[in-house]
């Protein structure tokens, strides 16, 4: 992520594609500066596919004045000076700037429409893994009794049934962190410290645009919400509300201890003090030896379990291998090479980096 926006009241995520979309020249039937002529086909586009590089910031018109309306001019300006590709998809951004920047104006002291409008227009560029976040009071996260330990439980934001669309936080490991919840597997939450699960799901995901291609996020925003709500202060402890499978899912309430997260600490730049977990076993069944590997984050200092972890699972005479990846929400790019480099036996490219000024190809060898 780029330097600046480190520094961005939102946090935004710029995204750094492996293969650099095809800039189409749009016929000049029209006027380029009519956005209503243009709107009907899509957002407005540039005919020449111009590129943004050099745009004079101090010449644009001002934009209405709104709470959320300076994160939306660093998020603007950060993606027009950052973004690999200068002509930003042939996107025609200073008139966008207008139409989005009115539409955040508008939104007011309401958050999620402000930062659904701001995503809206990142959303026009057509990639994954680009997206500004409000702060973290405004994403629909829990701030009540949040701390750096956790209730012993992992849970899952999944559908009741096949096909159904109604979802609910449903607890898929009851022991975990190094500790018991007592909640039985497949328990529903309902409430943690008397605050609704829906809820923060719903806050979650208001504030993110469910058009084609953002669902995964969706779904990202609110698992990061569901283990906010999970959180609490070392030697805490919280009440959760379940509605318990082996009674007919009667409504349960039970208070359960906090626990530390096992793991070594380390960070990355707004990611602090994260416990990074790697475990491997040989999975039970008849057929062929399979592994089984998990790892919470990617951080280049885990390379070396990771490592450990295959090569043992090796001497077991695995065959096969399950990689989980479960939760996991990234990290480090570069550790994808030392990993790659256990599972090859000749050299390979996983792709390239491709940034404004330079790209970098990640290569893998044998």
């Amino acid at each position: 992520m780029p330097k600046r926006a480190r520094s961005l009241a939102p946090g935004l995520l710029v995204a750094l594609a492996l293969v650099a979309p095809g800039c189409k020249e749009q016929p000049d039937k029209q006027d380029p500066n009519s956005l209503a002529a243009l709107e009907a086909k899509g957002p407005p586009h540039t005919p020449t596919c111009r590129s943004w590089e050099g745009l004079d910031f101090d010449a644009l018109e001002p934009l209405p004045e709104g709470p959320h309306v300076p994160a939306f001019e660093q998020v603007w300006r950060t993606v027009a000076q950052k973004h690999y590709d200068p002509t930003l998809a042939c996107l025609d951004w200073v008139a966008l700037r207008g139409k989005y920047g009115a539409t955040v104006a508008e939104a007011g002291d309401d958050t999620a429409a402000a930062y659904r409008a701001i995503n809206e227009l990142l959303g026009l560029l057509g990639q994954s893994h680009l997206h500004a976040s409000a702060p973290s009071r405004d994403r629909g996260e829990s701030t009540r009794s949040t701390g750096p330990a956790t209730l012993p439980l992992r849970v899952r934001w999944l559908s009741q049934a096949p096909g159904a669309d109604e979802r609910v936080a449903v607890v898929v490991d009851p022991e975990a962190h190094g500790g018991q919840s007592g909640i039985a597997r497949g328990a529903a939450l309902v409430a943690v410290d008397g605050e609704s699960v829906a809820e923060v799901a719903e806050r979650a995901a208001s504030i993110v645009d469910t058009r084609a291609g953002r669902a995964t996020e969706r779904a990202f925003f609110i698992q990061r919400a569901l283990d906010a709500l999970l959180s609490c202060p070392e030697g805490g402890s919280k009440t959760v509300a379940f509605l318990d499978p082996s009674a007919d899912d009667a409504r349960r309430e039970q208070s359960i201890a906090c626990v530390m997260p096992e793991g070594e600490r380390m960070s990355l730049g707004n990611l602090r003090n994260l416990p990074t977990q790697v475990s491997w076993r040989m999975l039970d069944g008849e057929g062929p030896a399979v592994g089984y590997l998990a790892f919470n984050y990617w951080m280049l200092p885990m390379v070396e379990r990771v490592r450990a972890g295959v090569d043992e699972l090796r001497s077991q005479g695995m065959q096969g291998l399950v990689l989980d990846l479960r939760g996991n929400p990234g990290g480090v790019g570069a550790m994808s090479i030392p990993v790659a480099r256990l599972f090859v036996d000749q050299p390979v490219s996983l792709g390239r980096l491709q940034l404004r000024d330079f790209n970098q190809e990640f290569k893998v060898e044998a």
